[in-house]
């Protein structure tokens, strides 16, 4: 059973969690959508029986009478193998009308996350593809520790992947934000707005992959944020303003 302290950080982090998935554009699956109404229904979501059937599978995302059946087995054995675990399981969540999944992983670590966790998740995450027919999968990965130095450089490697700590985790950054909203531009949108401005998207200011809002919302390089900022001490006439970045990679900064 959980320490009452263990179980509300996990609790603030499982909170944020489902603020990002449905930021995100994705759907809570039913088993979780009142876990959060309680704390006991979260302690009693973490205690459940996790015996690897389908019952198991099909709360994780996957609908069995739909999958191949082929990578499916792979991925059972690799799931079942796998020495990594947290207070948290892992969930698969696709958005709405089914074209894409995305992965949050939990990890518990008494020292840094080794590279063989983040081996284990590339394997994974090419099984789920291949069980899923070559979905589009993004990744969240969770951790109370920090990545070791092979383990960053490998997780590079793993596309539409995010890392965060726990601490940053037990508040919602997007919340916290007071008079700012963010709103990812479409592909037409940036068209336009480059020939409204007359430049290219990448003469626009930048704006910090690791951002905690571009993170939270799992921004990449390329990706033209609008940014509305409603002013508190401005007249009448000028409620809100509104600018324009562009995500870059941390090393486009000599910082």
């Amino acid at each position: 059973m959980l320490e009452q302290s263990t179980a509300e950080h996990y609790f603030d982090i499982k909170t944020v969690q489902l603020d990002m998935v449905r930021d995100r554009g994705y759907v809570i699956p039913d088993h979780e959508k009142h876990l959060l109404d309680s704390l006991n229904n979260f302690i009693n979501y973490i205690n459940d029986n996790r015996e690897k059937n389908n019952e198991y599978w099909n709360k994780k995302g996957f609908d069995l009478s739909n999958v191949d059946n082929e990578y499916m087995t792979k991925l059972k054995a690799l799931n079942n193998a796998n020495k990594f675990d947290s207070y948290i399981p892992w969930q698969l969540y696709w958005n709405i009308d089914k074209t894409k999944v995305l992965l949050i992983y939990h990890i518990y670590h008494e020292k840094s996350i080794p590279v063989d966790f983040i081996r284990f998740l590339t394997n994974f995450n090419e099984l789920i593809k291949k069980a899923l027919f070559n979905i589009e999968i993004s990744n969240v990965l969770i951790s109370n520790n920090e990545l070791s130095t092979d383990s960053k450089k490998n997780l590079i490697l793993l596309p539409k992947s995010k890392f965060f700590l726990e601490d940053e985790l037990k508040y919602n950054p997007v919340k916290n934000v007071t008079n700012q909203q963010h709103i990812l531009l479409s592909p037409q949108e940036v068209t336009d707005l480059e020939k409204e401005l007359k430049i290219d998207k990448s003469k626009l200011p930048d704006i910090k992959i690791d951002n905690p809002v571009v993170e939270y919302y799992g921004w990449e390089q390329g990706d033209v944020i609008k940014i509305v900022r409603t002013e508190r001490h401005v007249n009448m006439i000028a409620k809100k303003s509104q600018n324009y970045r562009i995500v870059k990679e941390l090393l486009s900064y000599n910082t």
